[in-house]
Formats: C-alpha cells, structure tokens, sequence
C-alpha cells in the first residue's frame, strides 16, 4: 500500500489509528508534539507517511538496525523552536509494519519495545526546556537521551512502550 498525496494518508491514517489527529486538522509539529507526550503507545508510521509526503524522507534511504528503522529527515523540521534532524522508531504491529515493510524494518531475534524518537543537535539542557514547555514534565527524566543516540545526534527526544503512560 503506497500513498502519496496527503489528503490519502490522512484518509489511511485516521483510518487506521483511531484518534490520532489528521495532518488537516493540525499541522504535523502539533502531532509530533502529541506523539512525544507518550499518553499512549506511540505510533511512528503516520508521522513517516506525513514526512514522506513532504519529501522530507525516502524509504529507499532508511537505516535499520535491531529491527529500528531510522531516517535522516531532510532540511530538518522545526517543532516549536527546536529543529528534528532524524526519526527513528519501532511498530510492534506485524500487520501495520506490512502496509509499509520499506518503512518500516523488522529483523530477526528479539524486538524492541514500540516507539518514536527524533534526533536534535542541540545540548541536553536546550532539550529539556523544549520538553518541559511543551510536554511538562510528564517522563521528562526518560524521555531526554544525549548518550548512544540513535542516529548519533547530540540528543534524542523519545517516546516508548517501556515508558508507563
């Protein structure tokens, strides 16, 4: 299942995960935004699909690696004040994973935990202000990363199953 236009993955992504909000109603930052308040599992493949449409990622230049697929997001994206350089993350839904198996890679042994990630240059410091004014404080302590990144960026904001929401 290939979708191109954007007016198609709102159609298949509000289709397909119940209450998420469509790319028409918010712009992607508030949904990104959403996605990282980590009030429900997180769901990495509506946000590719929305990053593909605006050709800020390819399919054909993912990285995966331990089942994660991970992106390099092209010019960056800006979420209130704070630029995403990357995109990483894990759909534990073998049937999800099969409407998009370029997007989304699964390789063999055991999985990781279902979650989203995006990688920033800036420092932990800058993250977590950016965090706190936009999320609160809500897994603020797990949800900031600056050690073994996944991307190698400088610091990593995530959200995860392993995290109790």
């Amino acid at each position: 299942m290939r979708l191109r236009a954007m007016a198609g993955i709102v159609v298949s992504v509000t289709g397909l995960f119940a209450g998420q909000l469509s790319a028409q109603q918010e712009p992607i930052e508030r949904f990104i935004i959403e996605q990282l308040s980590c009030v429900e599992a997180p769901r990495v493949l509506p946000i590719l699909l929305i990053l593909e449409s605006l050709g800020k990622i390819k399919a054909d230049e993912r990285i995966g690696y331990d089942s994660v697929s991970c992106f390099r997001i092209h010019g960056g994206i800006r979420v209130n004040g704070i630029t995403f350089q990357s995109i990483c993350g894990f759909e534990d839904s073998e049937a999800i994973r099969n409407l998009r198996p370029d997007l989304l890679w699964r390789g063999p042994g055991t999985s990781p935990s279902r979650f989203i990630s995006f990688g920033t240059p800036v420092d932990f410091k800058i993250a977590q202000k950016w965090y706190f004014q936009n999320i609160g404080r809500r897994y603020l302590n797990q949800a900031i990363r600056t050690d073994d990144t996944s991307m190698g960026d400088n610091t990593e904001i995530r959200c995860s199953n392993f995290f109790r929401y």
